[in-house]
């Protein structure tokens, strides 16, 4: 997959990027669930039938982050864990859009003149049917579809996915389930569990000093679920994040602030059951939400604090079946 950084000014020129038009899906994918997987595997499966290059093409920041006037947590994964999943699904380019006021005020016309046909060289657009683009979001696939036919470009809608209940999978719903710590949910929605992508940091090593050596990852702008002890399981990554260099390993995270030991910032620690968690500093780790055991709350001292992970420890333990 060759990945393409797309930044749109005033004076852009065009490049032909693409040896050939290709099919293209369009859209911010957060979490890439069930419903943006529909429309990857349609798009690509069109593409496979004419033997032309697949690309998908996305956005950073995400709109809802550029138009937001103070930082909301609310992403579903890591920019690096989107691009690997995406990568999956054979995708041969991969662009990048920069969402910036001169993207922003782009009207749909020159959207898809300047952005699809000249640069991109796009033959057929995929998108769901609520896709909206453009300045002030004018542009839809049907209501820009004239436009589409003047620039040459098939625009194809994919209807939006429902399930058994006929509720729409959509990344909004998913935050609130994440929010809520519902994972059974995020799961049946996602088609997969949900889980935390990072890289571990240097922390006060408070985790070692009562025997519970933690790797720490700063959440930055990831959804958030109730501050609490949570049963996970990790995976230890390659430093790109396109590989898994581990199987699944038992282990037992704490999402909050620490209150006990006067912590600030919001972090995910992760305790390895049966590894040792010290010696992956600088490491990428993919830390997949099991079950929620307990929220978190202020000890009146670390020897309770010892006590209770002690007890979460072997809640964790039977959940994985260790003894």
């Amino acid at each position: 997959m060759k990945k393409i950084l797309v930044k749109y000014r005033k004076n852009f020129e065009v490049e032909n990027l693409a040896n050939s038009n290709s099919i293209a899906a369009i859209g911010n994918f957060d979490g890439l669930h069930k419903g943006h997987q529909k429309l990857l595997n349609s798009a690509k499966d069109e593409a496979k039938k004419g033997n032309i290059p697949f690309s998908v093409i996305t956005f950073d920041p995400h709109p809802r982050e550029f138009f937001s006037k103070k930082k909301v947590n609310f992403k579903i994964l890591d920019n690096l864990e989107k691009e690997r999943q995406i990568a999956n699904f054979g995708v041969d380019y991969y662009y990048i859009l920069s969402f910036n006021e001169a993207l922003r005020n782009l009207e749909p016309e020159n959207f898809i003149e300047i952005i699809l046909k000249n640069f991109l060289k796009i033959h057929q657009l995929w998108a769901g049917e609520n896709f909206r683009f453009g300045k002030n979001r004018t542009g839809s696939l049907i209501d820009s579809n004239e436009v589409f036919k003047k620039f040459n470009i098939e625009p194809k809608i994919c209807n939006l996915k429902r399930n058994q209940n006929e509720e729409i999978y959509s990344s909004q719903i998913i935050r609130e389930t994440i929010k809520n710590s519902d994972f059974v949910k995020s799961t049946s929605l996602l088609g997969r569990p949900w889980y935390i992508t990072g890289q571990v940091q240097y922390g006060n090593k408070n985790g070692r000093k009562i025997g519970f050596p933690t790797a720490n990852i700063h959440i930055n702008d990831i959804i958030e679920p109730i501050y609490g002890v949570y049963v996970t399981k990790t995976l230890i990554m390659s430093d790109n994040g396109m590989q898994v260099e581990s199987n699944f390993i038992p282990s037992i995270s704490n999402f909050g602030k620490r209150p006990t030991i006067g912590g600030g910032k919001t972090i995910l620690e992760t305790h390895l059951l049966n590894n040792d968690s010290n010696n992956l500093y600088g490491k990428r780790l993919y830390i997949e939400f099991a079950e929620f055991l307990r929220a978190e709350k202020k000890f009146n001292s670390l020897n309770d604090l010892k006590e209770q992970i002690k007890d979460d420890v072997m809640s964790a333990k039977k959940y994985h079946y260790i003894k």
